[in-house]
């Protein structure tokens, strides 16, 4: 039987394209099994090689395979890019440091010293330098400097340095406070009235001075615009507007200061000042008079203690019945280049704000009525070791 010439050639062309897609398909499979064996890569290859038009088309399958498996990988790098983004945004926020209170903020340059007692404070950071003061247990002090192994403060009178083992800082001087010294409610002004319940019209248990210092009790119920304070044993109630709210911390003592303090306490064992104090003639002094005496004890030792401040007060009595200065407490105090707070202007803005607390006050009345601890001294200076006068805490008294 004769076959037709196109009808040969179209039947070779339909065997060809079988065996084609018979190649194709094989090549493919081999191409799979490439990814899983050096074997079927070697064949792969060798399969490929040997038929340039299965090749062209195994080669158009995989570009458009590659294509694909590009984009999958690029979108899937885009999520990762994404998830990686969001990941360091996370991570940011989480060590990211929570906002400081002002209170916080305030104790980042301060110290405490850990001990049990007092730590000493050198004039160089050495074991073998000076001690120039000591911090006791609930003084606090400024950092200037910090070392390794010593850190420089100031706190007080006192300039040094004091050894890292034995302090705490920033918040941990601020826990530490918390935990060893009292929270006070301190008056801002005179006239603070202390009442027995949190009301405006609750009875006034006393009457404080500016400076006054009451323990906060922390026990008791919390009223807005209040602040609960223990007097006599008892909670009573302040409000909070006019008085400061703040941790007890005391401040570093001088060696001449820590001298003074334990003459002090054997004085006071021993009777007090009052067996170093003479009753000598009074002054004559008006209500003013005792205001401005009192400003000036303010000024010139109202930090210091009550004996200090009567010592003041007995120089400026003192003076007025001396025949060489002025005879009134306001000719002494406004004498040209004697007293630098009345110079300076300090004195009549303590006057005008009412600003000497009740124990300048106290001290003003008694030198007034002729009490005397300074032994008739006109002048006074701080005290310093090799001079003479009459100390009275660290302050020195003199005749001149």
């Amino acid at each position: 039987m004769k076959l037709n010439k196109k009808v040969v050639e179209g039947t070779a062309v339909l065997a060809l394209i079988g065996a084609l897609t018979i190649t194709a398909v094989t090549n493919g499979d081999m191409t799979e099994k490439a990814g899983r064996t050096k074997e079927a890569s070697s064949v792969q290859k060798t399969t490929v090689s040997t038929n340039s038009l299965a090749n062209d088309g195994l080669a158009g399958a995989s570009a458009t395979l590659l294509d694909y498996q590009k984009g999958t990988a690029s979108e899937a790098e885009d999520k990762v890019g994404v998830t990686e983004e969001s990941h360091d945004i996370v991570a940011a926020g989480a060590n990211e440091e929570p906002e400081l209170t002002p209170e916080q903020k305030e104790w980042q340059d301060k110290l405490m010293a850990k001990v049990s007692e007092s730590l000493n404070v050198r004039k160089k950071a050495s074991e073998e330098s000076d001690i120039v003061g000591k911090l006791y247990k609930g003084d606090r002090a400024q950092v200037v400097k910090v070392g390794k192994t010593w850190t420089q403060i100031e706190s007080g009178h006192v300039k040094g340095y004091v050894k890292n083992e034995f302090c705490v800082t920033g918040d941990k001087a601020l826990a530490y406070a918390k935990k060893t010294v009292p929270t006070v409610a301190k008056a801002k002004s005179d006239g603070l009235r202390v009442r027995k319940k949190p009301s405006t019209d609750a009875e006034i248990v006393v009457v404080l001075d500016s400076g006054n210092k009451l323990k906060v009790d922390k026990k008791a119920k919390k009223k807005d615009g209040w602040v609960a304070v223990k007097y006599n044993s008892k909670t009573c109630y302040v409000s909070a507007e006019f008085v400061e709210v703040k941790l007890d911390t005391g401040k570093a003592i001088t060696i001449e200061e820590e001298k003074a303090k334990k003459e002090a306490a054997a004085n006071a064992a021993n009777g007090g000042s009052g067996s170093h104090t003479t009753n000598g003639s009074s002054v004559s002094a008006s209500a003013s008079d005792v205001e401005l005496l009192a400003a000036i004890i303010m000024c010139e030792a109202g930090a210091e203690s009550y004996e200090s401040q009567l010592a003041v007060g007995a120089v400026v009595c003192n003076r007025v019945k001396s025949s060489r200065y002025p005879n009134t407490i306001r000719g002494v105090l406004y004498q040209s280049g004697q007293f630098s707070p009345a110079g300076s202007g300090l004195l009549d803005r303590v006057v005008s704000k009412n600003l000497a607390h009740s124990t300048a006050r106290r001290a003003a009345r008694a030198a007034l009525s002729g009490q005397d601890n300074t032994q008739g001294a006109i002048g006074f200076r701080h005290y310093h070791e090799g001079l003479k006068g009459v100390r009275v805490g660290c302050m020195l008294f003199f005749k001149r």
